[in-house]
């Protein structure tokens, strides 16, 4: 069976001599075990060099442990901090971004039929951004757009960064939204005490990108661009479990004050059904996975792994154990990416 992984994260040249250069933040340095990223003043994250390996290592790391775990095609993105990071530099992002998109070009040119490219952008400057994703959709054969969350500290649901999403429409692309910690606003409360444990993978990742996603709901972008399709990651950031709660207020309508409710013609669940899709990347857990099941049928899961931070045999054992129905697992190991991305 064919399995197509739709979150895998790449790190070319141009972006680590760029990000390894930088005196403002975001900045990254090299230790003796140990890659230092330094998000803001307060926040710092730790990974140990092999990882920083496997994330340009194509002949003896990717491409082994994909054939070896039978991952036929890979989607690649650009791992964080991305450009959309770069507040004080949106010129250098732009054009580190389609620095960025050029290199992923030239590895799926190397590999024919083993990787696809997702769109790196900086939204800081959405005009631009958009003109890069019809560059990279149209002339170098990119089949999506990752978007690793807010523009600097300006999340997407305002309305400068509509030409982004129009865009992504018009080509019929999914923006897949990576996680990013939260913002400087609420920092604090994720970084005191707990550090990068608290405010990254285990909790503020997950928190940030479903709190963006629910803004993306309330702004009634999906009302202006109704075949909009947005992927998230880790099974939805838990948006399943939540799809009863978001509507609360909408089944009390008439009962609540009427500014409770956002500006919106659906329930904000409806555009959580409609819009979008979750994958399994780094969350091989089965009640959450049985919930999204449940919540969103299987034609809205899609298979990732999130390399090279997990484990692809943990992923696709996961999914061929997994106590649904075997169309479901080909639906999730390779025919929905096939009809959402037109692969």
């Amino acid at each position: 069976m064919r399995i197509i992984d739709l979150e895998a994260h790449f790190q070319p040249e141009v972006y680590e001599k760029y990000i390894r250069s930088r005196r403002t933040l975001p900045t990254m340095e090299d230790g003796p075990e140990f890659v230092k990223t330094q998000f803001q003043t307060n926040l710092t994250a730790l990974h140990p060099n092999v990882l920083e390996k496997k994330l340009s290592d194509f002949e003896e790391m990717r491409l082994p442990l994909m054939d070896q775990a039978g991952i036929d095609l890979q989607a690649l993105s650009i791992c964080l901090p991305g450009p959309e990071s770069l507040e004080d530099t949106p010129r250098e992002a732009m054009d580190l971004a389609r620095a960025v998109n050029d290199s992923i070009a030239d590895i799926t040119a190397k590999y024919p039929g083993r990787f696809f490219g997702m769109t790196t952008i900086a939204p800081q400057l959405p005009e631009e951004s958009a003109a890069e994703i019809e560059r990279a959709v149209t002339k170098l054969g990119f089949k999506g757009v990752n978007i690793n969350g807010r523009a600097g500290e300006t999340y997407l649901d305002d309305k400068k960064f509509r030409p982004i999403f129009a865009m992504a429409e018009q080509l019929d692309v999914p923006v897949y939204l990576h996680p990013v910690p939260p913002g400087r606003a609420m920092l604090e409360a994720f970084v005191k005490d707990y550090g990068f444990a608290l405010a990254g993978t285990p909790w503020g990742f997950g928190v940030e990108t479903a709190h963006h996603a629910m803004r993306l709901i309330f702004s009634g972008l999906f009302d202006e661009h109704p075949n909009l399709k947005i992927v998230l990651g880790h099974l939805g950031e838990g948006l399943p479990f939540l799809l009863y709660r978001m509507d609360v207020y909408h089944l009390l309508k008439g009962r609540v004050p009427k500014d409770y409710l956002p500006a919106i013609e659906k329930r904000p669940s409806d555009y959580f059904k409609h819009n979008f899709y979750v994958t399994i990347s780094a969350n091989t857990y089965l009640p959450a996975f049985l919930c999204a099941h449940l919540a969103l049928g299987a034609d809205r899961i899609l298979f990732a792994c999130d390399y090279p931070y997990d484990n692809f045999e943990t992923h696709v054992s996961f999914i061929r154990n997994a106590p649904i129905a075997d169309l479901d697992k080909e639906k999730i190991f390779h025919l929905n990416a096939e009809r959402l991305y037109r692969l």
